[in-house]
């Protein structure tokens, strides 16, 4: 074993034993990624850790308060959006710490070789004509990669634009449904104070009527006592003076 491969295999060994990419569960958020190649996958990809985790239905709508009032559709089309771009998004990581494996065993081979041409210098024009030539190809091998993951970075950055768009779109409509349902609350709370009013003033009124009616009733009532009272009078009168006559015949 050469003193390059021995740090190698025990990477190996130690990334076996640790939980990556591969072998980590992302329903389990205690379950957490340890090993180097995907910690790095991670960061060069500019990815959050703690949003490839997935969170359960509820948990996800608590988190988009814009969602509250919309549909059990859009809801469910949204959460299965958020977990498709989430796998993606694993998918990607996976790919990337693969390539930085990769990578790592061709230095790693590139090394050995290297340490092959100071061991044999009959071959070594040959062995730099090889390194060359296996440096061109995987310089291009990674320029391709490159050129690969630039493409999707902006479809989904493209993606992203388009979401937010859209997001955009739906809270602004979504606003003037709440401000047109708030309008309208609104105006026939005031219809309803407005009828209020209108029925205490009636009843008010139909009071004053009534209390004006019933005191017109006794003033009446005291009058025609009055002009009983006098005919009363008079007729006592009458009769007394007939009375009076009777006695004087």
């Amino acid at each position: 074993m050469t003193e390059i491969e021995k740090p190698r295999n025990e990477t190996s060994r130690n990334e076996g034993e640790k939980k990556n990419l591969e072998t980590v569960d992302f329903t389990d958020r205690k379950d957490r990624i340890q090993t180097p190649h995907s910690k790095r996958a991670i960061l060069e990809l500019g990815l959050d850790e703690n949003k490839l985790y997935k969170l359960d239905k509820e948990k996800y709508l608590l988190n988009h308060s814009e969602l509250k009032n919309a549909s059990p559709d859009v809801q469910d089309k949204r959460y299965e959006h958020y977990n498709k771009r989430r796998e993606e998004q694993i998918e990607l990581a996976k790919q990337k710490r693969n390539e930085l494996i990769e990578k790592e065993n061709e230095e790693i081979k590139y090394d050995i070789e290297e340490n092959k041409e100071e061991n044999n210098e009959k071959n070594k024009n040959e062995d730099i004509e090889n390194k060359e030539k296996e440096t061109s190809g995987a310089v291009k091998k990674e320029l391709e990669k490159l050129e690969m993951m630039k493409k999707q970075q902006i479809g989904e950055i493209k993606n992203i634009i388009d979401y937010a768009y859209k997001m955009k779109e739906f809270k602004k409509k979504n606003e003037e449904k709440i401000k047109l349902q708030n309008e309208k609350e609104e105006k026939l709370k005031e219809e309803k104070e407005k009828q209020k009013k209108e029925k205490e003033e009636l009843q008010k009124k139909k009071e004053e009527e009534k209390k004006e009616k019933a005191k017109k009733e006794a003033k009446e009532l005291e009058k025609k006592f009055k002009e009983r009272e006098e005919k009363e009078k008079e007729r006592e009168l009458l009769d007394l003076e007939k009375k009076k006559k009777i006695e004087e015949e």
